[in-house]
């Protein structure tokens, strides 16, 4: 076991598994992961014109939509609810798609003859690459350079390198021929390619998704119709994609919802209403699915002519993480949200390490300007007539403390609207603290005496510590220990959330008013470094 002695900085912890070799997202999801089950429409009929299909999101957050009626691939930068660039040109019912590390964009262009085209966001016209004669109602490129199409009405995949000159196409899945078998294919839409070149297949009119192992043509059915195991049952399953722990996320089309397997099986995450729909909740003839690096999920939610945009909402793990690096092998144990715990071998005892923090602490030049003028993110019909508190967690999730309503406001990622309110039975709240793990911490001192503890998917609070008096600010440091600063009695008092007792200790301020060095006079913000 890795000792604290040997342990030095390069405990670079790799275990979070980020791929630089691969241009698409794939979050590292816990088992609890859930989604918030209302969407925000990312973009709608009048931007993105009827039938949107095929999504893909690179891991700089830029989305790709090819919409079919449009002939057109819509590309919208991080941030940007307006997009920054319409791909048109000789592109007829565009329906796969797939963007390089290099931002070379492959799409499945003509509709009469079959034919992927290379794109780039500065050319004016595609470059023919690959030659069909029929849709590609999926793309994949692979770790090899491997260019892939899902021949929908031919019921084959087939590949060609990006790195030969040469036209000729190998055949990796199907036969040609419509059917069940484990060598055959009928309808194949959505395509994925694994690290060990191993092809994940939506086989939609057989309702199940097929694993075909590098180099093998039959293939075993690991979702769907016919799964060896019990997993669950699907309607048309039409694109599929993958996360850091080779977890299926599947868009079952006909059941109008996407699904997901874990650790516990497979599960419903979004439109789990039962029918298709236009409600938030809803989709509607859903067709691809895509993830930020965020982790929320965006559909194309065919039918309804949108976007929708899932917030990820829960991601909080409790587990251990064993980490291979240098051939010396590391046992860690999670402890909370932002800490790992490491048994020295020398009698040191345990010993901590801060994995993160969450909030932002951006790095800026030797001058940095802001505009003096204010955009207005909210008003008074949102956050009320007293707003106090905000926190901007590192997934620039916005927390509000609506002190006149007694209530939190919630915004996830880039959403205009808070998308969830928290209504306590806090009294006149002023301040807030979010931790890595979602814990929301709120003053509930004038009144009730207390900091409360939230989850976002709690129903009610739990008393986090016992003070005589409203908390101005509030922190949480990376020993995870709880400050509040009490701004009527000129005092910070701290208490470790790991401690079995509601002990507090006054660490500033002698309780009298003062000027001294040992004294505050009305302490409110507070901040501990690391």
């Amino acid at each position: 076991m890795l000792s604290v002695d040997n342990l030095n900085i390069w405990l670079m912890l790799i275990i979070i598994g980020h791929t630089s070799a691969i241009s698409y997202n794939k979050p590292k999801f816990c088992p609890n992961a859930s989604w918030y089950p209302n969407a925000t429409t990312f973009a709608n009929l009048s931007v993105i014109g009827p039938d949107p299909r095929d999504i893909f999101i690179n891991t700089n957050n830029t989305i790709y939509v090819t919409s079919v009626a449009a002939n057109r691939i819509l590309v919208w930068s991080e941030g940007n609810t307006i997009p920054i660039k319409n791909i048109s040109g000789n592109i007829s019912n565009p329906i796969g798609l797939f963007v390089t590390i290099a931002g070379e964009i492959y799409v499945d262009s003509d509709n009469q003859t079959g034919r992927i085209d290379k794109w780039t966001l500065n050319s004016i016209i595609g470059i023919p690459i690959m030659y069909t004669c029929t849709k590609c109602y999926g793309i994949f490129i692979d770790m090899n350079n491997n260019l892939y199409c899902s021949m929908y009405n031919v019921h084959q995949i087939v590949t060609k390198s990006l790195d030969v000159v040469s036209n000729a196409l190998t055949i990796v899945a199907g036969t040609g021929t419509a059917g069940s078998t484990s060598s055959m294919l009928y309808g194949p839409c959505g395509i994925y390619v694994n690290t060990n070149f191993d092809l994940y297949v939506a086989d939609s009119y057989n309702n199940r998704i097929q694993l075909f192992q590098s180099g093998q043509l039959n293939a075993i059915t690991v979702a769907g119709t016919g799964s060896l195991n019990t997993t669950i049952t699907l309607d048309t399953p039409i694109g599929i994609v993958l996360d850091a722990d080779n977890y299926l996320f599947i868009v079952d089309q006909d059941n109008h919802r996407i699904v997901g397997s874990g650790s516990d099986g497979f599960r419903c995450l979004v439109g789990c209403s039962g029918s298709g729909g236009s409600a938030a909740n809803q989709l509607n003839y859903p067709r691809r699915l895509s993830f930020d690096s965020y982790g929320n999920m965006f559909v194309t939610d065919c039918s309804n002519d949108r976007i929708q945009k899932f917030a990820l909402l829960t991601n909080l793990c409790s587990e251990t993480i064993t980490s291979t690096l240098m051939n010396i092998k590391t046992t860690i144990t999670t402890q909370s949200s932002n800490i790992i715990q490491i048994p020295s071998t020398k009698n040191h005892g345990t010993f901590f390490i801060c994995l993160d923090v969450s909030y932002n602490r951006p790095k800026f030049n030797a001058l940095p300007s802001w505009n003096p003028n204010a955009i207005i993110f909210a008003n008074i019909s949102t956050v009320g007539v007293l707003p106090t508190g905000i926190f901007v967690d590192t997934n620039n999730t916005i927390y509000v403390v609506d002190r006149g309503s007694n209530e939190i406001q919630i915004w996830f990622n880039n959403s205009i609207g808070p998308t969830q309110t928290i209504p306590g039975t806090f009294s006149a709240p002023l301040s807030i603290f979010v931790t890595t793990n979602g814990d929301i911490y709120i003053d509930n001192g004038q009144s009730n005496g207390q900091v409360d503890k939230w989850t976002l998917n709690a129903i009610t609070s739990v008393p986090a510590m016992y003070v005589s008096s409203t908390c101005y600010g509030l922190f949480v440091d990376i020993n995870d220990t709880l400050y509040c600063s009490m701004y009527d009695l000129h005092q910070v008092i701290a208490q470790s959330l790991h401690s079995v007792s509601n002990k507090t200790i006054i660490v500033a301020g002698t309780g009298c008013s003062g000027t001294t060095s040992n004294m505050l006079n009305g302490p409110c913000g507070i901040y501990v470094n690391t």
